[in-house]
């Protein structure tokens, strides 16, 4: 499709649809045998124009100014509630942001890199002016994502930012990476509160994520790197900044492919922190301020 911004590195290669909410619509990186594996779960990459309320499944797009659900759409600011208006496919509750539900411009390309802004102004969604930057890092073996988001509005702004990507390879997914607590999903996917680790839900040592039924999980205190092994294409290895210390693993019933979101706070984390609960990971802007963070997912010596 013209307009599909194509980065090469060797015979890696991605995509980048800036309209489709500044997505990475697919992506092959080298592996360390000598040959070439799929990163990415294809996304379509849909017409500019599409409505983004209800994106397609696939690729890797940028969650700003928050990830996951705000409960019943209220979101606890400054000792009251703010009323967001709620997502279809999440009422009455809030999903993901807004960062993907818009275009984003180019702002430059050279190689094997690309680097996307949007900015927001305040509406029923979110009642903030804010601008994020968005950059995608290709090499042979490794892609990179950084995410930076800005409070360019006059009054503090409640802020979280995350990357959601969806790995190809659903069936046989095993995982390794230490996290120091777990935060119990409810039916809905909002958030019951911090719970002991238990053995089937600990990682520390390489483990099958489940796969009967539909698996989700949010954790903390997470050290920022990973290892997975797929049933197709290479193992690989995640590595996010300090600044991305939660994490949501999602593997979904039937669909060949699994979810693992580093971001800066757990699901529903204004909710949980206005109720007095710590390490949520919920932080606030002030005028002028940022939050930056990044993730690499390497295939070499995975």
């Amino acid at each position: 499709m013209d307009g599909i911004i194509e980065l090469a590195a060797g015979r890696a290669r991605l995509h980048v649809a800036p309209w489709l909410g500044g997505r990475a619509t697919a992506c092959l990186l080298e592996d360390g045998a000598g040959g070439v594996t799929t990163l990415l779960h294809p996304c379509p990459e849909l017409a500019p124009g599409t409505d983004l309320t209800f994106w397609p499944k696939g690729g890797l797009y940028p969650l700003v100014p928050y990830h996951g659900r705000i409960a019943h759409a209220r979101l606890p600011h400054e000792g009251g509630l703010v009323q967001l208006e709620s997502h279809p496919e999440a009422r009455p509750h809030t999903l993901h942001g807004t960062g993907h539900r818009h275009p984003w411009t180019v702002l430059e390309r050279g190689g094997g890199s690309v680097r996307l802004a949007y900015g927001h102004e305040p509406d029923a969604h979110w009642p903030w002016r804010y601008r994020a930057e968005l950059m995608y890092e290709l090499g042979r073996d490794s892609l990179r994502a950084s995410l930076q988001l800005f409070n360019t509005g006059e009054q503090p702004m409640p802020a979280g930012i995350g990357l959601h990507p969806y790995l190809a390879g659903g069936d046989d997914v095993r995982l390794e990476f230490d996290a120091t607590e777990r935060w119990l999903p409810t039916a809905d996917t909002l958030n019951a509160g911090p719970v002991p680790l238990e053995p089937r839900h600990e990682f520390h040592r390489m483990a099958p994520m489940p796969h009967s039924s539909s698996f989700t999980m949010f954790y903390g205190g997470w050290s920022g790197g990973m290892r997975v092994t797929r049933s197709i294409g290479s193992p690989v290895r995640l590595a996010a900044s300090e600044s991305l210390s939660h994490l949501v693993v999602f593997r979904p019933t039937g669909p060949g492919y699994f979810c693992i979101e580093p971001a800066s706070h757990t699901v529903d984390a204004f909710s949980l922190h206005a109720a007095g609960i710590p390490g949520t990971g919920a932080r606030t802007l002030t005028p002028g301020e940022s939050l930056a963070g990044h993730c690499e997912f390497t295939t070499a010596d995975a």
